[in-house]
């Protein structure tokens, strides 16, 4: 289903853009002919939230590395969710992920100096509550996890992708490879591996305590092994489809794709022999806007009925860990440690 955006009409009529709406063929219509179609915008279709490695303007606005923003499928246009130089952030936000209340949790590329937590660095996963998104962006930010206390102490182990198992782990991918603490198998993870993080009930207050474990190895899903490093992934926690960005171009099990896209993988296993039984392609960033960007965070809402949900912040005052069985659609996670 294609969208045009109407410039003039009648005889002589003319888009002034052209999008791909709905691709048919990642949404199991793949051979068939759609001869009809009707759209029903009371509808919230599924909505992707990026970051990017290097400025950007679209739809005339300029967005910086430090933003997050989103893409409005019906009306075919980005949005902006939330502008962290607005509370004093001036460094690359390379890892997030927008929680279902609307707190975001983010990684740094570099070392920086925030409000209400002071100095934090590549391997540190921030809580940021927002009183107001958009363009006038407001909010506090705590301590969510200190990535020091448990093994994550060097520059190739700066945290990439922020996501969540639907058991209530908290899953990351890291910058290159490394031996990470306690890991048994493998040993040694690398840029394009998604490992767990299980809290132990202690965990609060100034220390990061628990256990990691190998969550994805795509080193076993015929990832090529060069320059695949995933940038952005996100778990569905209905059905554990993993979506996730990497920064090259790339050709996975016969689909093809660049830095700007976001791929789906439905898995077949898990831990040190991993699979996808499918792959396909989610987004074209390209078609959207951000042909020659690198998308270098990602979080999802998938057909979530009113979009409302996703654009407020309200009252959390949970501050003690608690691991559920299962994350379903509107629950809310605890931090991995109390603030400073």
């Amino acid at each position: 289903i294609i969208r045009c955006v109407p410039d003039t009409y009648g005889s002589e009529s003319s888009c002034s853009s052209l999008n791909v709406f709905a691709d048919g063929s990642t949404i199991g219509l793949a051979g068939f002919d759609v001869d009809g179609l009707s759209i029903n915008n009371s509808l919230q279709p599924d909505v992707p939230f990026v970051s990017i490695a290097t400025e950007v303007y679209l739809d005339n606005i300029k967005y910086l590395d430090e933003d997050i923003f989103y893409y409005d499928g019906r009306l075919g246009q980005w949005n902006r969710y939330i502008d962290f130089s607005d509370v004093s952030i001036r460094a690359d936000v390379d890892a997030f992920m927008v929680m279902p209340g609307g707190d975001i949790l983010f990684s740094l590329q570099k070392s920086a100096n925030l409000p209400d937590v002071g100095l934090v660095n590549y391997a540190d996963i921030i809580r940021f509550r927002p009183t107001s998104t958009g363009t006038v962006t407001a909010g506090t930010f705590s301590w969510y996890f200190d990535g020091s206390d448990v093994g994550l102490d060097t520059d190739v182990e700066n945290i990439d992708a922020i996501t969540f198992a639907p058991d209530g782990r908290l899953v990351i991918s890291i910058s290159g490879g490394s031996t990470i603490p306690g890991l048994v198998d493998p040993v040694t993870v690398r840029d394009e591996d998604l490992i767990a993080f299980t809290p132990d009930p202690e965990s609060s207050g100034n220390e990061t305590i628990g256990t990691w474990e190998m969550y994805f190895d795509t080193g076993d899903t015929e990832f090529p092994a060069v320059e695949t490093d995933i940038r952005g992934a996100w778990i569905d926690p209905a059905n554990e489809d993993i979506y996730f960005s990497v920064f090259a171009p790339f050709n996975l099990l016969s689909v093809s794709g660049d830095e700007a896209d976001i791929v789906r993988c439905v898995p077949g296993s898990f831990g040190s022999e991993s699979t996808c039984t499918s792959l396909n392609l989610y987004f074209d960033g390209s078609t959207n806007g951000l042909s020659g960007q690198k998308i270098d965070g990602l979080s999802l809402f998938l057909d979530k009925g009113s979009g409302a949900t996703v654009m407020r912040a309200p009252d959390q005052s949970k501050d003690s860990l608690v691991l559920p069985d299962s994350i379903e659609d509107g629950d809310e996670l605890s931090p991995l440690r109390k603030p400073k």
